[in-house]
């Protein structure tokens, strides 16, 4: 399995590897290499392509980065204008309108809950505040502590 190098590893050694091999390795030399023979440019190639599709992932990576940036900059934009255009749009054209619905807006629904719903859960929420013991700020007020009576040692009998 290959070794995981970062860039400026990986960028260092193929820079000391072009300029050892062209310091110390003749132009017509013969290399082989896993049986396989390579010149000395065809070496340097290997090397060459390294670092130029290094140079080339950080342009992208960089405009990758400004490209996320602008979005981050026009969705915040976006969301800033939702709600303040979704009102103008409801009360202008009227919430059951073609336009709004065009538009991409619609009423916000209404709730359904009868006056039964919400008397029990009123009792609902009392039940479970009783039965988990929860209490307001004043019942928590009235609460005190009380220290442990004191262990009083075994009387020793003397008989």
């Amino acid at each position: 399995m290959p070794r995981i190098e970062n860039r400026a590893v990986i960028t260092a050694l193929s820079l000391k590897r072009i300029a050892g091999l062209r310091a110390h390795v003749p132009n017509d030399a013969r290399i082989g290499i896993a049986g396989v023979p390579h010149t000395l440019d065809d070496l340097v190639a290997v090397y060459q392509a390294t670092l130029d599709e290094h140079t080339e992932l950080l342009k992208l990576r960089a405009q990758i980065a400004a490209v996320l940036a602008k979005r981050s900059e026009t969705d915040a934009k976006r969301q800033a204008l939702d709600f303040p255009l979704k009102n103008w749009v409801l009360n202008t054209f009227g919430a059951e309108s073609r336009a709004a619905h065009e538009i991409g807006f619609r009423a916000p629904r209404k709730g359904t809950k009868s006056p039964e719903d919400v008397a029990n859960a009123v009792k609902l929420a009392k039940a479970t505040r009783e039965a988990r013991r929860t209490m307001g700020r004043k019942q928590r007020l009235e609460i005190k502590g009380v220290l442990p009576a004191p262990i009083d040692p075994e009387p020793t009998s003397h008989e």
